[in-house]
């Protein structure tokens, strides 16, 4: 498209100097006007463009520029806003309404103004050519975009809105236009059928670039009953007899007689993912029934859209797909192009819809890769999906059922598992109920989450008062007695009192320290009676290579052998033993002088009067020693409290007699319900391992643990079962 030149200040200058232009009066010209100045033929006949006399084209229309008489942002900007417009349609209807119109019929309406008949002249188009728009390179002299506009090679279509028109209003049946008619042989036969009927209409050879829309037209004429075959007449059509004459579609009840492995035999081929909501929805379509699909954007329809076309292609049907939104269209040729079903799709109309194009999707899908299966091989492929379904089927089918007396499915047991086992960091194994699995039946499961309520709620109680998470920091920890009767708290606080006050003397007197200390102070006399003690000496005196030396020495010695009979055994060992001792001489020499002076003064002390009771006190002073280190070493294992520590302990229970009633009925309750099996968990609960406000998560996590194991151990296929086959 050509603009009309803008004009130069100079240029301007003489234009008002040749038009005589008084001063004051200066207007910027038109550019109709200023195309006139630069000598551009403006003049548009009456009756249109003329004929080529010769019926060859003038020298001057063999190039590819248009005139048109706007100045370059004008026409940039009608320009811009009819492409702008052109591509919404085409985004929300898919159809191109950019039309190239060439030649004009004006025709006349007959209309009452002022009690008189008038006529009011129309032009409408006759000969539409769909062309497209677009937006070429910058034009740096003025500073505004180019735009060209090409054939988009659908259909030439004939004025359907002005057909139908005077078909209805004039009863004149326009021309049929096909792809061999040129513009001037349609307006021929035009010419003919007006020259007849009105002979004061008249064609204008006229061209405009404007937006058509015959949608609206198009469905009009697709429910015209006169545009349907009688066998197939719209009025006796399924969906046109529901909508208007109330028909509704029969229910139908062969699903709840069909087996489950029917059932999914049955089920539509799906290529994306479906919640059961849009499986219903295809499920429904495969069956051949009528149905709306409602749903806000992101919902999934394009996604249901999709599965539809390809169950119905896996049951060998054809499927039109219409949409109002290119869009949508596209996003479902998107979703079949990624399944590898593009191939197997045709775009019939829709502004890329050319014949050409048609006949080249054709072409290709017959040159297809040869990789795609032929029939009996897909038949071999669904063989094989047909066996594997029956595998998940027997999977699905076993873990649906109820699982003995739980009122529970296989499935929603298995599922619980997970699901409470990662509520918690430590195995599942802490919370395990005492209870053979097969009993755990619904009504004993809900008994014991009752008795388990009341636990939590009596062993928050205890814990209260202390403010404190641990129940071994209680005063009264440590009571184990269930069988303690109303009367008894009385006669305890009594005994305790007593019990305080003999602790509070006892620490007085004595205490652990000087326990040990006389125990040390014990073991220190008694080394040195053993220092005493030579005769162990005999059985340790090491053997010597001078057997001579020892004898003489022992025999010159008779004192030692008068003191003490032994020296006649002595002497044996230590010629026995230096046989084969390998002891130097000097260190056996001293180790015996060590000898004789011990035995000097061992009959030394065997002359002393009370020599004898002495040495049975320190027999009976050994004996004590060794029952009292073993005392110690019991009493420091057996408790690690000291005697403070009792003291302190005794005083806090003391001072919270009110605590002991409550503690009593706690312990009575924590009994009888780990005699209903719940041991673990209140260990799990006191020690500290979960929060009493967990208790009930845990008894389900140890429950459907307990459940999963033994399950697993009837069915042990479905312990390995991970979703793959």
């Amino acid at each position: 498209f050509l603009p009309v030149p803008e004009p130069t200040s100079e240029a301007l200058k003489n234009f008002f100097l040749d038009k005589h232009t008084e001063p004051g009066q200066f207007s910027l010209p038109t550019a109709r006007q200023w195309a006139e100045h630069l000598n551009i033929n403006t003049d548009i006949p009456a009756a249109g463009l003329p004929l080529a006399e010769d019926n060859s084209p003038r020298e001057k229309h063999n190039d590819r520029a248009l005139q048109t008489l706007h100045f370059p942002n004008q026409l940039e900007s009608k320009l811009r806003s009819l492409s702008n417009k052109a591509q919404t349609a085409i985004q929300e209807s898919g159809s191109n309404f950019l039309f190239l119109s060439i030649g004009f019929l004006q025709w006349y309406e007959v209309i009452v103004k002022n009690n008189k008949k008038e006529e009011l002249p129309h032009l409408a188009p006759l000969y539409l050519i769909p062309v497209q728009l677009k937006k070429a390179k910058l034009d740096k002299k003025t500073g505004t975009y180019r735009y060209s506009i090409n054939y988009s090679g659908e259909d030439i279509l004939p004025n359907l809105s002005l057909h139908e028109k005077l078909r209805q209003d004039f009863n004149l049946h326009l021309p049929e236009l096909d792809v061999q008619t040129s513009p001037e042989a349609y307006f021929a036969q035009v010419q003919a059928l007006i020259a007849h009927n009105q002979p004061h209409w008249s064609i204008k050879r006229y061209i405009n670039v404007s937006l058509l829309n015959f949608s609206k037209l198009l469905m009009y004429r697709d429910l015209d009953p006169d545009h349907w075959p009688e066998p197939r007449s719209i009025q006796n059509h399924p969906v046109a007899k529901r909508l208007f004459c109330n028909q509704e579609n029969k229910p139908d009840t062969s699903t709840s007689e069909t087996t489950h492995t029917q059932q999914a035999s049955q089920r539509p081929l799906l290529i994306a993912p479906a919640d059961s909501s849009q499986l219903q929805a295809i499920t429904e379509a495969a069956k051949g029934h009528n149905l709306i699909i409602e749903g806000p954007p992101g919902t999934g329809k394009s996604q249901t859209i999709s599965n539809i076309i390809a169950s119905a292609m896996y049951q060998g049907k054809k499927v039109l797909f219409v949409a109002e939104k290119l869009a949508a269209l596209e996003v479902v040729k998107q979703r079949l192009n990624a399944a590898g079903l593009g191939d197997f799709c045709l775009e019939l109309h829709s502004h890329n819809t050319q014949k050409r194009k048609v006949l080249d999707d054709i072409q290709a899908r017959l040159n297809s890769p040869s990789d795609l299966k032929k029939p009996e091989q897909i038949e071999d492929v669904f063989q094989q999906t047909e066996q594997l379904r029956v595998q998940l089927d027997s999977y699905i089918q076993r873990i649906n059922q109820k699982w003995l007396e739980t009122n529970k499915t296989i499935a929603e047991i298995i599922s619980s598992a997970q699901y409470y086992q990662n509520l918690f960091n430590i195995s599942a194994d802490n919370f395990h109920p005492d209870i053979e699995a097969q009993t755990l039946s619904q009504s004993l499961q809900q008994t014991l989450v009752d008795a388990l309520n009341q636990y939590s709620t009596l062993y928050q109680s205890v814990l209260s008062p202390l403010n404190k998470p641990d129940i071994s920091l209680h005063p009264w920890y440590g009571i184990e007695n269930t069988n303690i009767d109303v009367f008894a708290p009385k006669t305890i606080f009594f005994h305790l009192k007593n019990w305080q006050e003999s602790l509070k003397t006892l620490k007085k007197r004595t205490f652990e320290e000087s326990v040990l200390a006389f125990n040390a102070r014990l073991h220190k006399l008694l080394q040195q009676q053993e220092q005493l003690d030579g005769f162990f000496i005999l059985d340790n005196i090491p053997q010597t290579e001078t057997l001579e030396w020892i004898k003489q020495q022992l025999d010159t010695n008779n004192l030692l052998r008068r003191l003490n009979p032994a020296w006649y055994k002595a002497k044996r060992a230590l010629l026995s033993f230096a046989a084969n001792n390998t002891t130097p001489v000097k260190v056996l020499t001293s180790k015996l002088e060590i000898l004789i002076r011990y035995q000097k003064e061992q009959q030394r002390l065997s002359e002393h009067p009370d020599y004898h009771l002495i040495k049975t006190q320190f027999e009976y002073y050994q004996q004590f020693f060794t029952l009292s280190q073993l005392a110690i070493e019991q009493w420091l294992v057996a408790t690690d409290d000291t005697l403070e520590a009792l003291i302190s302990r005794n005083q806090m229970a003391l001072d919270n007699t009110q605590l002991l009633s409550i503690w009593l009925d706690y312990i009575r309750f924590r009994k009888s319900i780990k005699e209903k099996g719940l041991d673990t968990l209140v260990k799990a609960i006191e020690t500290q391992k979960i929060a009493v406000s967990d208790a009930q998560n845990a008894f389900y996590c140890g429950v459907y643990d307990l459940l999963c194991r033994d399950i697993f151990e009837h069915h042990p296929r479905l312990s390995g079962f991970n979703g793959h086959i």
